[in-house]
């Protein structure tokens, strides 16, 4: 979290930050937040981030879309995500440990969501989904 921030707290010459050690070891594209996010919605926008750029789309444009996508996800929506992801884990064999641990998460989220206006846009606030920022060659 707030990976984008830098400071000079061991260095006093210069800023240094991981988004400026990552470009400088000639990253082209680094994906990092200003201020710490909720791990929910961190985790959504990033996995919605990553099927962006494997449908080929550019970084920028990619980020953009999570962003909308975040912005106007509702619970049922959410809900039905959740149940996607549970289904295709509990159609295997024999999960592993950390599929049964998101599994007993999901369970836990989708009961929850069961007891919320399906409508509502729990992220729709810009604290969920304004700190993401794209830093490299665009």
């Amino acid at each position: 979290c707030e990976t984008a921030l830098t400071g000079n707290q061991t260095i006093t010459a210069e800023y240094v930050g991981l988004v400026s050690a990552f470009l400088s070891h000639r990253i082209p594209h680094i994906l990092s937040t200003l201020w710490t996010i909720q791990s929910n919605a961190s985790a959504l926008l990033i996995l919605q981030f990553y099927r962006q750029l494997l449908k080929g789309n550019p970084p920028a444009q990619s980020l953009r879309h999570s962003q909308r996508w975040l912005q106007t996800l509702t619970n049922r929506k959410l809900d039905r995500l959740y149940r996607t992801v549970l289904h295709h884990i509990t159609s295997k064999t024999t999960p592993t440990s950390a599929e049964s641990r998101i599994e007993a998460f999901l369970d836990q989220e989708c009961m929850d969501l069961g007891t919320m206006e399906p409508n509502q846009k729990p992220y729709q606030d810009p604290y969920f989904w304004a700190a993401f920022i794209l830093a490299g060659r665009h």
